[in-house]
């Protein structure tokens, strides 16, 4: 009997801890030292202007305060111009450079985000897309075959496949892609960064 129990707490520890290596934190996605570069790209190369308007189109938006909307409290942002260094620059920005005086623009003085660790969601309160809404931005807590409205694209999306990545931080995220009903343009974010 004592042999038997011992056996059994042996493949108890061996099911237990492969259990545990799958699982993994959440990492939160609005931490202060988070930014995002917006930018249209063209053949693998950052465009510093949109349709040859100076001034356009390529921002680095960084976390600045806390904002209370109708009691939630929610993370304001500012935007950043990335410009070439280039004396003459082409269409092309590398090499490119971030202002450090923000700018205004109509994204960030109207929405404003806010994340729920524990339910693993982040939520965007809008005056742009849903006027004086709250909408769902991203879900880091989905399965595959899982169906997602995000009202800000206006389609729904099924959760097409799930898997770890590492990214250069060496950091170990969940990549998750899904695909909409109606076309073959997929939807990727990763857990703590986000996405498009």
């Amino acid at each position: 009997p004592h042999k038997f129990i011992f056996t059994i707490f042996l493949l108890l520890i061996g099911v237990i801890k492969p259990i545990s290596a799958l699982s993994q934190n959440y990492i939160p996605m609005l931490t202060d030292s988070l930014y995002w570069d917006i930018a249209y790209a063209d053949m693998n190369q950052i465009i510093c202007e949109s349709f040859g308007a100076p001034g356009s189109g390529t921002f680095r938006y960084k976390l600045d305060t806390d904002t209370i909307i109708n009691g939630t409290t929610y993370k304001s942002f500012k935007a950043y111009l990335i410009y070439s260094v280039l004396p003459q620059p082409s269409p092309n920005c590398p090499p490119f450079a971030v202002d450090t005086i923000p700018i205004n623009n109509l994204w960030t003085n109207n929405n404003f985000l806010r994340e729920d660790t524990a339910s693993r969601k982040v939520y965007m309160y809008t005056n742009i897309t849903a006027p004086n809404q709250e909408i769902l931005l991203y879900d880091f807590d989905v399965q595959v075959g899982d169906t997602i409205n995000y009202p800000y694209y206006g389609i729904p999306f099924i959760v097409d496949s799930i898997y770890n990545v590492t990214t250069l931080d060496g950091v170990t995220r969940k990549y998750i892609k899904s695909i909409y009903q109606l076309g073959p343009s997929p939807l990727y974010y990763i857990e703590g960064l986000g996405g498009c």
